[in-house]
């Protein structure tokens, strides 16, 4: 027999799930446990016989062979220890074990909806009493989308709302349990948290006390509340906890309980509550999670001005960084001031541009130090209506700065974790040597990420060759200790923030710093400086390339992903980050291409607009970084495809004021064929079939390719004409094979020959020479040239054949 359990003291949820899960095997039996919270027991006493369930009571134990469990994962908390023999089959499907509802009803509801399975109006109603109940009314931190589909669903389905409202919305206050525990309430400090404790002792057992415990909780806002009761002769804990305040499932697991991470509790049988509330204390501050230091999210390292600058130069600095204030620093580094943007407009309105910031900056700075926490972070900002805070260090210098934004991001977004077992399979054996890394930047409180491609691969499960790492600080420091602790060697490149790291079996790690990039013009080269994880993220091409992966033993696996990187690699798509990043570095247009067609991805329709905006603010990219990209195409063997996609952004117009013809493609195509596939064949190719060849000329830096475009020049200015093979020798012997494979390719009237030509000429072999002809008696001369060129085109037309036969026909000149 198939059966089918909850909990005991069994609540909205769990019932919810057993009637749903007997919809999805209707073949198993549906039993609810021996007792009820006073709710699912008074909601019972109308509709039981609506429902297709049975008692403990009524199960034959013995005949049991498997087990399904919703709403909990332990035997022992449904109260079937005693009744069910070793060999029974048992499963799971527990909410709290998973990440992806708040309510266990909601993956039924999810179930049933993937296999057509209609409920009725009365099932409805039930499953929305579980799916409230249990998400607080979808004010609970740990609801999900999910849960809002399901009620949505049930909404359709029928479910009555003023069923559930008046089985949920009791008054709290006429809860007996309400003033005890309101009036034995004490706060207490543990770890930086803010921990509120009741107990109460009541003669028998009370319903409800859930709803007490969050009334406390939101009552006086803390990080967490936790009571512990003895209702008859058994004792229960309750707790309700801000996210990363307290793992709750974790420590009530100590007293087999369980639950959320925020929201759990735990029935401890024939237990008084001296005993349990002991138990509580001693457990309680090893696993409250400190308050973080503002370290952990503060900006760094930062951008000073000098108390000497003048106004005009701080106000340059402040438009090129898009900062709201600057901390002034002295000739030593240390802080003595802030200068706002208030300040150098209210300055330079006044017309004191060349006055020194030290006259107009702010002296009294509201700071923090490296020990403060993260709340006091946020009582400082909020108490002085202020927006930055800079962190100092012992001697008073500027490590750091906490604006509202690290907050936000701190207080409203969860990090997402990768697990390590998909890292570990991913890496295979480097994956050892990360976590060792990780571990020595932790040792040294420096953050340590993998950054761009590699995290992008590894979603997509894609080989990736190279291991970069990037460091918050100073790269080239970071990367001479890992040598110090695993041997190897360091090549420093100062200039770029960045060194290379040669391991001792040979590997080679590229170790850069995060960096912040500033263009003066649309297509230069961008100027350079330190910065955060945050800000180098910010400066990169594509959302795809801008996500981050924590290696930090304390937060490996930890993702950052700013610009929703992970949904658009899961959608296959290429986003630039801002609406303004082809402006401001044009080349992004071809790496754009370039990710397109080597991951098999889209460009989105803004990041298209944007490209083909551009316009002719693409002529400002050198020559020799259009070639830089297009190499790169060339090495992925997708040059002509990138040529056509380029075509379709309005790239070749906006450079060459010319459109990729279907004439020219058909050129490049031939031109693969004969294996001249290199960017400067096909942009040849394009000049010729669009007669765009001067405008094109500049892109031909090398001397080898200069001669290229030189040869090709002449042969089309000379109209040369050649109807034979010795002929043609005559005309081209001098000229390179490759400009006369190019220039037959493009000419089909005399592509032919061209290359039936460019074939002999490969395997001729020269019959007499210069010295032959002095032996032989002639006197050397502009002749010399002419004859043997003769012979060599007679060679070529099989006219001559031998040595003998050549000295034949110098003869019948005399």
């Amino acid at each position: 027999m198939e059966i089918i359990l909850s909990h005991q003291n069994l609540d909205f949820d769990g019932l919810a799930s057993i009637v749903a899960a007997k919809k999805l095997n209707p073949s198993a039996v549906a039993a609810i446990a021996f007792t009820q919270s006073p709710d699912v027991q008074a909601y019972l006493d109308l509709y039981i016989d609506s429902f297709p369930l049975v008692n403990y009571k009524q199960v034959n134990w013995e005949t049991v062979k498997s087990i399904l469990f919703v709403d909990t994962s332990s035997t022992k908390r449904a109260g079937i220890d005693h009744l069910v023999h070793k060999d029974v089959h048992m499963e799971y499907l527990d909410h709290h074990t998973q990440a992806e509802a708040g309510a266990n009803i909601t993956l039924f509801v999810s179930k049933l909806r993937s296999k057509n399975i209609d409920i009725s109006p009365m099932e409805a109603t039930l499953f929305g009493l579980g799916l409230y109940s249990d998400t607080g009314c979808f004010s609970f931190p740990t609801t999900h989308a999910a849960d809002l589909q399901a009620a949505a669903y049930l909404l359709e389905k029928g479910m009555d709302l003023t069923i559930v409202t008046s089985y949920l919305h009791q008054p709290v206050a006429k809860n007996p349990l309400f003033k005890p525990l309101l009036s034995a309430l004490k706060v207490k400090t543990i770890n930086g948290q803010s921990i509120g404790i009741s107990t109460c002792v009541h003669p028998t057992y009370v319903a409800g006390v859930s709803a007490v415990v969050e009334e406390l909780h939101s009552l006086y806002q803390l990080d967490a509340t936790i009571i512990c009761c003895q209702l008859s002769k058994h004792t229960y804990i309750i707790g309700r906890a801000r996210p990363s305040v307290i793992d709750l499932n974790q420590l009530f697991a100590l007293f087999e309980g369980g639950g959320h991470p925020q929201a759990a509790s735990a029935q401890i049988k024939n237990q008084q509550l001296d005993i349990v509330y002991q138990q509580l204390q001693t457990a309680l501050p090893n696993h409250i999670i400190s308050d973080p230091l503002v370290t952990t999210i503060m900006t760094w390292p930062v951008q000073t001005v000098y108390d000497t600058d003048l106004i005009e130069e701080a106000w340059t600095q402040l438009l090129k960084n898009g900062h709201s204030s600057f901390p002034v620093v002295d000739e030593l580094q240390t802080m003595v001031g802030i200068i706002s943007k208030a300040d150098l407009i209210k300055a330079k309105q006044l017309g004191h541009e060349h006055s020194p910031i030290k006259a107009v900056m702010k002296t009294k700075v509201i700071t923090l130090t490296q020990t403060d926490t993260i709340k006091m972070a946020h009582e400082k900002l909020a108490y002085h209506h202020i927006g930055r805070l800079p962190v100092i260090d012992e001697k008073n210098k500027v490590v750091g700065i906490v604006t509202r934004t690290n907050l936000i991001q701190q207080s409203f977004f969860e990090p997402s974790l990768v697990p390590p077992t998909t890292i570990e399979a991913y890496f295979g054996s480097t994956y050892q040597l990360l976590k060792s890394i990780g571990f020595i930047a932790d040792e040294l409180r420096q953050s340590v990420f993998l950054v761009g491609g590699v995290v992008r691969d590894l979603f997509m499960q894609k080989k990736h060759t190279d291991l970069d790492l990037t460091v918050e600080g100073d790269a080239i420091a970071f990367a001479e200790e890992l040598a110090v602790r695993f041997g190897g060697s360091v090549k420093a490149y100062h200039s770029f923030f960045s060194a290379t790291w040669s391991t001792p079996s040979g590997k080679e790690i590229d170790v850069a710093s995060c960096r912040k990039e500033y263009y003066k013009s649309p297509g230069a080269l961008p100027d350079v400086h330190k910065t955060s994880i945050y800000e180098d993220l910010a400066r990169r091409d594509f959302t795809i390339n801008a996500v981050a992966l924590f290696i930090n033993q304390s937060r490996f696996g930890e993702l950052v992903d700013l610009y929703n990187g992970q949904e658009d690699i899961n959608s296959r798509h290429i986003r630039i980050l801002h609406p303004l990043s082809f402006v401001e570095d044009p080349t992004r247009i071809f790496r754009a291409v370039r990710f397109s067609l080597r991951l098999a991805f889209t460009l989105d329709l803004n990041t298209r607009k944007a490209a083909k905006a551009v316009g002719s603010a693409i002529k400002q990219i050198s020559p020799q970084r259009v070639l830089q990209e297009l190499t790169k195409y060339e090495n992925e063997d997708m040059l002509l495809a990138g040529f056509q996609a380029l075509e379709d952004l309005d790239v070749w117009h906006s450079l060459f004021q010319k459109r990729l013809t279907a004439k020219a493609t058909q050129f490049m195509q031939s031109l693969e064929k004969h294996h001249l596939k290199t960017a400067p064949y096909f942009l040849l190719a394009f000049a010729y079939k669009t007669n765009c060849l001067n405008e094109v000329s500049r892109f031909f830096i090398t001397k080898k390719d200069q001669q290229l475009l030189k040869e090709i020049n002449a042969i089309i200015e000379h109209h040369y004409t050649a109807d034979s093979l010795n002929q043609m020798h005559l005309i081209f012997k001098t000229f390179s094979d490759d400009a006369l494979l190019f220039y037959g390719l493009a000419n089909s009237a005399e592509k032919k020959l061209i290359i039936s030509y460019l074939e002999k000429r490969s395997h001729l072999d020269p019959l007499l020479t210069g010295n032959d002809l002095i032996e032989l008696g002639y006197q050397p001369g502009p002749h010399f040239s002419e004859w043997l060129v003769d012979i060599e085109g007679m060679q070529l037309e099989g006219q001559i054949r031998s040595k003998e036969d050549a000295i034949a026909w110098l003869n019948s000149l005399t």
